[in-house]
């Protein structure tokens, strides 16, 4: 099962994805230990296939309810599945939105008594199913004082889908920003567009998203978002786009030679934000000075 499934469904049209839903989710409810002692696919007793975790991710990348049942059926028996499968459940909650009003009362009880990474994913899935943003902020709060970086950088991704709501945390934000041992690589870029979709602060959002880009290149197709939907307030950005969309190369092909996981459908991404940012700057760009490759 490869394990890109999930997001190579997710950039179909929702129309041309529809007809694999029945067989995602029949694969998914498959995959699924079901009672102590029977054996599901991974062959053995009440244990989920490895494969759960990526089913999971793609039967809900259709845009259908339809793995409601089964992603319910996870969160009822964790103890017979790993924290990655629980982990993607609960991350496929937050894609279903008011859908997933069935699971609240046990995203409620996830919040306050998960693991680290799992009460993240259940705020944000609560987030997403109840808007319950009285519960949320304490457990988002936690992750961004968290000694691993892989906790605040959960919690500051959430942050940056929750937006203005999650400006009570700004202050929280801010401190990061002024922390290099906590402000680098991956974290930069999730917390620079967090301040700016929780502050909408151009003036206080720019000298972040300017150190994220400059952090790792990864960071790039979201940070450029974040310029795109600034405007004209973005003028300070100038530079750095036009140079990129005038680049021969994907932002994100080291050119390594073992397996290649960079996508080409972020450069893309990153192309259209840099244009739009450019466009709405009072630039002008020539296409014919790039080539997509």
């Amino acid at each position: 099962m490869p394990e890109e499934l999930g997001d190579w469904i997710g950039r179909m049209d929702p129309r041309a994805a529809a007809p694999l839903t029945a067989e995602l989710v029949g694969r998914l409810t498959k995959s699924l230990p079901g009672e102590p002692g029977k054996q599901g696919e991974s062959g053995r007793p009440g244990e989920s296939s490895p494969a759960t975790e990526h089913l999971l991710k793609a039967a809900v990348a259709t845009g259908s309810a339809e793995a409601l049942g089964p992603i319910l059926h996870v969160l009822r028996t964790p103890q017979h599945v790993g924290g990655a499968v629980l982990g993607a459940a609960l991350q496929a909650l937050a894609r279903l939105g008011t859908a997933a009003r069935e699971a609240l009362p046990t995203l409620r009880r996830l919040t306050r008594d998960g693991g680290p990474r799992h009460r993240i994913d259940a705020a944000e899935a609560l987030w997403s199913a109840g808007g319950e943003i009285e519960a949320v902020l304490p457990v988002l709060a936690e992750g961004l004082s968290a000694e691993h970086w892989w906790e605040r950088h959960s919690a500051l991704a959430v942050i940056g889908r929750i937006g203005p709501a999650a400006a009570p945390l700004l202050p929280s934000l801010r401190r990061l920003a002024t922390s290099p041992e906590e402000n680098g690589r991956w974290v930069a870029g999730v917390l620079a567009v967090a301040m700016w979709q929780a502050g909408a602060d151009a003036e206080e959002s720019m000298p972040v998203l300017l150190h994220a880009w400059s952090a790792h290149r990864d960071n790039r197709p979201d940070v450029a978002g974040a310029w795109a939907r600034m405007g004209p307030a973005a003028t300070a950005a100038v530079p750095l786009l036009r140079e990129e969309v005038a680049a021969v190369r994907r932002h994100n092909n080291s050119g390594g030679t073992g397996r290649i996981r960079y996508r080409c459908a972020d450069d893309e991404r990153l192309r259209r934000h840099a244009r739009a940012t450019l466009t709405s700057c009072g630039e002008e760009w020539s296409p014919s000075t790039s080539v997509d490759g």
